[in-house]
């Protein structure tokens, strides 16, 4: 080769080091720049009071993929949901419904709220899952609340917590749902008392709650 032509290819060489250096430079510049700008991002979602916004927020900002148009979201409910909302597409019954696992080791009572003019309406669901007794409401639409005082069979107010995605609220478990489970057996309807206006003034027909509940007794040994 010429000696023109060794230039030449030096040259090249040369250039091509120039743009990998000024490339690899621009790298962490701009990465520094990105992470700079989603810090404040995540400070703007932060300061967000409602707590499915602020989820919808960060959801956003991190990319987080949502359900596609026509897909079902159920799979993504807490599994108690999914036990008050069977996918069977069957009408609420408004009378207790007693429901054991496969094993049988578990027990669980849905009893539909009274309609209110809504599709699906509240459904409490009381168990003895893992040996633990639970007094919990399932809602159709999620609420905002982290929790929601509630009185039920005219007994003094709890505050009853929600779950991560605001449609499933849970009374204090053992003992407290015991007796709570309890009262609402001697009952022939039960209305809940609460500050939130959607379970305010639920009522459910617990005629026939005594004896639908007697799996559950078996099970958590009350």
């Amino acid at each position: 080769m010429s000696e023109a032509g060794d230039q030449g290819a030096m040259r090249i060489v040369i250039t091509r080091l120039v743009g990998l250096a000024c490339a690899l430079w621009w790298l962490p510049v701009n990465a520094q720049a990105t992470n700079t700008y989603q810090w404040e991002q995540v400070d703007q979602c932060r300061i967000i009071a409602k707590r499915l916004e602020r989820l919808r927020c960060f959801d956003q900002l991190f990319d987080t993929p949502v359900a596609l148009k026509g897909q079902s979201h159920e799979p993504d409910k807490p599994k108690v949901w999914m036990l008050a909302y069977p996918q069977s597409g069957a009408e609420n019954d408004l009378a207790p419904v007693l429901n054991e696992s496969d094993s049988g080791e578990d027990a669980w009572v849905t009893l539909s709220a009274l309609p209110q003019g809504e599709v699906d309406s509240p459904v409490l669901v009381m168990s003895c899952m893992d040996e633990i007794s639970r007094v919990q409401l399932a809602l159709p639409k999620p609420l905002i609340d982290a929790r929601i005082s509630v009185s039920v069979a005219q007994g003094q107010r709890e505050y009853w917590r929600s779950d991560d995605e605001g449609v499933v609220f849970s009374s204090a478990q053992g003992l407290p749902a015991i007796e709570l489970m309890k009262r609402m057996a001697q009952q022939r309807k039960v209305t809940l008392r609460s500050n939130s206006e959607t379970v305010d003034g639920l009522q459910f027909d617990t005629v026939a709650l005594q004896a639908a509940l007697s799996p559950l007794r078996q099970r958590c040994r009350w």
